[in-house]
């Protein structure tokens, strides 16, 4: 077989059936709807439930993984050359590059080496999500330099002046070990930063969500009371001509030549049967004799309004003008004033109230960024002095 556990120092070594039997229950075939990742997942985890003294990892999981495989896998295990398998990494990479679609190897590896910090992204997500193309395809091939400077060139410039600056200038230059370090404490302090941003912002956002309904109340209320406040005005578009025989809607007041003419809707041409000398309510009406009618001198003058306009009324002498109600009442302009103070009050309260959640928002990202001062300060004091002690023990 080309799968060659190492030799195992303990002689009383025994893996149980009953986890044997348990691998069996999780095997992977080859077919093309099965994911190999998925597999050593699994299998991961149940190797993980027994440890063996004297037995290491790739000890264990070598002997074990050939039980994993059934069909179209068991026969590419069979047919691997003798020897070419040592490690459990090894096994795993040529598990992977066999079984692993070429198509999402070749879409996850571009996903991979094309690495960029979206914008409005913090550096603890980008940092994740950059690890977690690395897990989808742990057979990628690249190096760990590659992958840290793919990061470093990837990440937004703002991070990448941080990275330089812990690092005396240069992140590129120094120990694969020690940026990955420094990578992580950044995304760490990053997170927590962001945390309490969003904390913050959140708080932040619903009082002023609710300063904005309280607003909004108010300006409604206001509306309403002005509505009630408002009067109709109509515009004199067109001539109303009274003419004999016509009966209108509207009620018009005739002033003719300073005279008479008090009585509600009454017109002296118009044929009034209420103030009429016929009367219609005896015997034959036809034959009743009524006086001549009054021959009036000069030429009886109408006035006529426009349609929609309040002509000016007279009074009867001894009767005095309608004395008009003022339009303003003081109940309303008391309501509609207190309504003001009220509204202006809660606006001012509302800018205070954003004012000191700013206040406190500016605080918490000064503290954050102090203590990740403090954190690149202690960076840089451990680096200057590894490097110290490299330069003393290389003279």
């Amino acid at each position: 077989h080309g799968i060659t556990p190492p030799p195992v120092p303990n002689t009383n070594f025994e893996i149980k059936p009953g986890l044997i039997s348990l691998v069996e229950r999780y095997m992977f075939h080859g077919l093309p709807d099965e994911d190999p990742l998925d597999h050593l997942d699994k299998f991961d985890r149940l190797c993980a439930l027994t440890k063996i003294n004297g037995v290491s990892e790739d000890g264990m999981k070598l002997r074990l993984f050939p039980f994993s495989l059934g069909n179209k896998a068991h026969i590419w295990e069979n047919n691997l050359p003798v020897g070419s398998v040592k490690t459990w990494d090894q096994c795993k990479h040529a598990f992977l590059a066999k079984f692993f679609p070429t198509s999402r190897t070749t879409k996850l590896r571009n996903d991979i080496s094309s690495f960029v910090q979206m914008n409005g992204e913090s550096f603890s997500e980008a940092y994740e999500r950059f690890k977690g193309y690395q897990m989808k395809c742990p057979h990628h091939g690249f190096s760990k330099e590659s992958l840290l400077g793919t990061l470093y060139r990837g990440a937004l410039p703002k991070y990448r002046l941080l990275l330089d600056t812990a690092s005396n200038g240069h992140f590129l230059g120094q120990n694969v070990d020690e940026g990955l370090l420094l990578v992580e404490n950044i995304a760490t302090s990053d997170c927590n930063y962001s945390e309490e941003y969003d904390r913050a912002d959140r708080g932040s956002s619903a009082q002023e969500e609710k300063h904005k309904k309280e607003i909004k109340n108010l300006n409604d209320k206001l509306d309403k009371l002005l509505s009630g406040q408002q009067k109709q005005v109509h515009f004199i578009n067109e001539e109303d001509f009274v003419q004999e025989g016509e009966k209108t809607q509207e009620e018009e007041v005739s002033y003719v030549n300073n005279q008479g003419g008090y009585q509600k809707g009454f017109i002296k041409y118009w044929n009034n049967p209420n103030l009429s000398y016929r009367s219609t309510y005896v015997e034959n009406p036809q034959d009743q004799v009524y006086p001549p009618l009054q021959q009036h001198q000069g030429e009886q003058q109408v006035v006529y309004y426009k349609k929609g306009f309040a002509p000016k009324t007279f009074a009867p002498p001894g009767f005095a003008p309608p004395q008009a109600q003022g339009s303003n009442n003081p109940s309303h302009e008391a309501d509609m004033k207190s309504m003001l103070e009220t509204l202006i009050q809660g606006q001012t309260n509302g800018a205070l109230e954003l004012n000191k959640k700013l206040a406190e928002i500016h605080n918490k990202v000064d503290c954050s960024y102090h203590d990740l001062y403090i954190k690149l300060e202690s960076l840089t004091s451990k680096v200057q002095h590894l490097e110290s002690k490299g330069n003393t023990s290389s003279s």
